[in-house]
C-alpha cells in the first residue's frame, strides 16, 4: 500500500524549528522544564540534559539554569538549518527502483516499503515477511524472518528498529544489516563479505527482525515534525496524539520514568500494552515461540539514538523492581564486548551497562518486558550514534561509519551468544 508523504520543507503543515537552539546543560539537576512551553526535551541521564529552545525560552531557560548552578553548552544555533540542508541532498537524488536506493542516506517509508517488497521478491529463500498488524493510520508493521524457512530447532535473536520515529539511524543500520545477510546469501558476493556472517550467521540462529516498529511516527518525522517521538494514535484521555512506544509495555508499566499526561514525550498510553504496535510485537516474539521448538530467544536488542551506550535490563529501579535481572552477568558481559567492539572500529566510546544504573528509571520499556514476560535471555537497547553534537539529526554521511561499527558489534553479540549461551 502507498501513501502520499510530502516533504518537510514543502509541506504546510510541517513543524518548524527556525531559530531553535541545541543545547547541552552540564548538571546532574532535573530542572522544571515545563516553564519553557515551546521547547523540548530530547535526552536527559544523570550527568547532563539535552534540549530544543525555542528562541522565546532561551531567556528564560538562562536564568533557570544559572539558579540551579548548572552550565549551558550550544551545540547547534539553528535545528532547522540541519533538516533544511539534508532535505536538499535529498531533494537532488533520483532512484529508478528500489534496487538502486542507497545504503548511504535515509528513505521514508513509502521508500521503506518498496525496498522491503523488492529484497523479499528477490531474495525468497533467504528472507520471509510477516505482517504482525496495523497501526491507527493503517500502515503495516512487518516483521522479517531470516532465513525465509527458520529452523524450529535452532534459538533465536530478534532485533527491532524504528520504535521512536526520530531516530533514523535505527531503521538505516536495520536495513543495512539485512542487506548483508542477503549478500552474504549470494555466492558470487562470498569475497566481499564478513566471514562470521557469511558462515554463521544464518546457520546457527534464526533472526527475526521488525525494521520500522512505529510506522505512523516515523511517516509523521517525514511529513511533519522532524522530531516527533511517539507513534500517532489517539488517546481516550486527552487532546494530544500519540504514544510512547517505549514506555507502553506490560512490565512495571506507568510506574516510574513515563506520564500520564497525553501531550507528554514519555506518554505510556492508555492501558499497559495499549498500543497496536506493542500488540504486534507481541504477536511476533509468541509468532517465534510457537514456532520454533525449545523457543528458546538468546538475546533482543532495540535500536534506538543517540548517546552510544550498549543498555541492558533492567530500566526499572530496584525501589519498583528490587531484584537483579535474570542472566545479569551474561549482559553485562556481552555488553561491554559489543561496546568494545564497537569502539574499536572509529575510535567513537561506546558505553555500557545496567539502565537503571546509569540512566533515569523507567517503566514500560520493551527490553525489561521481553526479558521477564517473554522470557529471553539477554536483553539490551543499543544506543546509537552520536553523543549529542547532531543528536537526532544525525547526519547521512555518518551512516557508512555507524554501519562499520555496528557491523563489529552485531558479530561480537553473535560470537558471545555462540559460544556462552547454547
Amino acid at each position: 500500500m502507498k501513501f502520499f508523504l510530502p516533504l518537510l520543507a514543502g509541506s504546510a503543515l510541517a513543524e518548524s524549528y527556525e531559530g531553535h537552539k541545541l543545547i547541552k546543560i552540564n548538571s546532574a539537576e532535573k530542572f522544571d522544564f515545563g516553564l519553557l512551553k515551546h521547547s523540548r526535551v530530547f535526552d536527559e541521564n544523570k550527568e547532563e540534559i539535552r534540549l530544543s529552545v525555542d528562541p522565546r525560552d532561551f531567556k528564560k531557560l538562562e536564568k533557570l539554569v544559572r539558579i540551579n548552578g548548572g552550565e549551558i553548552e550550544v551545540l547547534q544555533e539553528n535545528i532547522q538549518a540541519l533538516i533544511d540542508a539534508d532535505l536538499e541532498k535529498r531533494a537532488a537524488r533520483k532512484y529508478e527502483s528500489p534496487a538502486n536506493y542507497a545504503y548511504n542516506e535515509y528513505l521514508d517509508f513509502d521508500e521503506w516499503q518498496d525496498w522491503l517488497d523488492h529484497v523479499t521478491g528477490n531474495h525468497p529463500n533467504e528472507v520471509s515477511p510477516t505482517v504482525f498488524g496495523y497501526t491507527a493510520e493503517n500502515r503495516p508493521i512487518t516483521g522479517l524472518a531470516i532465513p525465509a524457512i527458520p529452523d524450529p530447532q535452532k534459538p533465536n535473536i530478534i532485533m527491532d528498529c524504528g520504535i521512536h520515529a526520530r531516530e533514523w539511524i535505527s531503521p538505516a543500520m536495520c536495513r543495512l544489516f539485512i542487506h548483508e545477510l542477503m549478500k552474504c546469501s549470494e555466492e558470487h558476493n562470498f569475497d566481499r563479505c564478513n566471514p562470521t556472517i557469511r558462515d554463521e550467521f544464518m546457520q546457527l540462529y534464526n533472526w527475526w527482525i521488525i525494521p520500522i516498529y512505529n510506522p505512523d511516527g516515523y511517516a509523521y518525522s517525514w511529513s511533519d515534525d522532524r522530531m516527533w517521538r511517539k507513534n500517532r494514535t489517539p488517546s481516550v484521555n486527552g487532546a494530544c496524539l500519540g504514544t510512547d512506544l517505549n514506555r507502553n509495555a506490560d512490565l512495571a508499566w506507568g510506574t516510574e520514568g513515563a506520564s500520564d499526561n497525553t501531550c507528554s514525550q514519555t506518554f505510556h498510553g492508555d492501558g499497559p500494552n495499549s498500543e497496536l504496535e506493542t500488540q504486534a510485537a507481541m504477536a511476533a516474539v509468541e509468532y517465534v515461540q510457537n514456532y520454533t521448538n525449545n523457543g528458546k530467544i538468546h538475546a533482543y536488542v532495540s535500536l534506538h539514538s543517540y548517546s552510544q551506550i550498549i543498555i541492558s535490563s533492567y530500566a526499572v529501579s530496584k525501589k519498583v523492581y528490587p531484584q537483579d535481572p535474570k542472566n545479569l552477568n551474561h549482559m553485562t558481559r556481552a555488553g561491554g564486548l559489543v561496546a568494545e567492539a564497537m569502539s574499536a572500529v572509529h575510535g567513537k566510546s561506546y558505553g555500557y551497562g545496567q539502565a537503571r544504573d546509569i540512566l533515569y528509571p523507567s517503566s514500560g520499556s520493551t527490553k525489561d518486558w521481553m526479558l521477564d514476560v517473554y522470557g529471553v535471555d539477554m536483553a539490551w537497547t543499543w544506543e546509537l550514534r552520536d553523543t549529542g553534537d547532531y543528536g537526532f539529526l544525525l547526519p547521512a554521511d555518518q551512516i557508512d561509519p555507524q554501519w562499520d561499527e555496528f557491523q563489529a558489534g552485531i558479530i561480537a553479540l553473535f560470537e558471545y551468544c555462540r559460544d556462552y549461551m547454547n
